[in-house]
């Protein structure tokens, strides 16, 4: 009998265990699937490129909040070969705008932000920044002759959706994610049906 009772001890203390390492594992992956951008936007990388520095910058960096008093924290470029300087956001991830989109009217709603999620500053920033204007500006870094690369510009807003969130828009474009844009500077939503493009931005000297 008490052979018995010590294996059922030792049954309950095993149990036991594996229920405490069980719901140690959930909490660990829950913590490492939160991680958020400025608008709440799950799921991307933790690679951060900070706005206002050249294109150049390591995307490496360590990831922190944009500050809502500098709107060109929120804010970096990229190029392509065959694009020129385009619009990303501070992590360096591509921002997309849809044709026939304004800022008076998003036509990408319900289903649609699934697959292209809102770009904005999160609830608390946004009341702040709602219809203020800002030029954004980003420094180009050192090409190999020594000379200086051209800087580029655009023009941002903040607006209010019909949901209630906050959107930047671009010379007038509201932005957006893509779904499939896993890593910094992927463009898979660049032509997607025709319709939704890559924010190509102004030149300067």
């Amino acid at each position: 009998m008490k052979s018995n009772k010590s294996v059922l001890w030792i049954i309950i203390v095993l149990v036991a265990l594996a229920i405490i390492a069980i719901v140690y594992a959930s909490i660990k992956n829950k913590s490492a699937l939160t991680t958020t951008g400025p608008n709440g936007y799950q799921g991307s990388p933790s690679t951060t490129h900070y706005g206002n520095q050249p294109a150049t910058a390591p995307a490496s960096a360590a990831s922190t909040r944009p500050n809502p008093q500098n709107v060109s924290s929120y804010f970096s470029t990229a190029i392509a070969n065959n694009t020129g300087p385009y619009l990303t956001d501070y992590r360096h991830m591509t921002l997309y705008y849809l044709d026939g989109d304004s800022a008076n009217g998003a036509k990408c709603t319900g289903a649609c932000l699934t697959k292209w999620p809102v770009y904005g500053p999160s609830q608390q920033d946004g009341a702040g920044m709602l219809n203020k204007t800002w030029k954004v500006v980003e420094y180009g870094g050192q090409i190999s002759a020594g000379q200086p690369q051209p800087s580029t510009s655009v023009t941002v807003t903040v607006i209010k959706r019909s949901d209630g969130s906050y959107q930047f828009t671009a010379n007038g474009h509201p932005l957006y994610h893509y779904y499939k844009d896993q890593q910094p500077d992927q463009m898979l939503g660049n032509g997607v049906l025709g319709v939704w493009h890559i924010l190509t931005v102004t030149t300067t000297h």
